[in-house]
């Protein structure tokens, strides 16, 4: 196990921080901001790594429902523009599931 570092967690959560920029959906990001910061002022370590791995997941989920999204807006697109429905039809379905469950909310899919 990697020796802990305080000033350079510390960093880390600065970085997080400073770099957000904030909206609805990353309510959940800024609510484990403010904890690992709660945590790393307590020296609760072992919550505190447990914690952080939760926020790098979420980010790195986050990125991958972002690009998801992305990619079925473009496949919808261009299947729009060349007369497929069947793929069109698909990846309006998927694209319904994001909306209805919020997810990526700032990427808007123009129907």
């Amino acid at each position: 196990m990697n020796a802990f570092d305080e000033d350079k967690e510390w960093a880390f959560i600065q970085k997080e921080v400073h770099n957000f920029i904030p909206n609805k959906a990353d309510l959940i990001k800024r609510e484990l901001i403010f904890f690992l910061q709660i945590l790393l002022l307590r020296d609760d370590i072992e919550l505190y790594m447990l914690t952080k791995k939760l926020y790098l997941l979420k980010c790195k989920i986050q990125k991958l429902t972002e690009t998801g999204k992305k990619m079925f807006i473009r496949f919808y697109e261009e299947s729009k523009a060349i007369g497929d429905s069947d793929v069109m039809d698909f990846c309006a379905q998927i694209l319904e599931v994001y909306e209805i469950n919020d997810v990526n909310g700032h990427i808007v899919w123009k129907k």
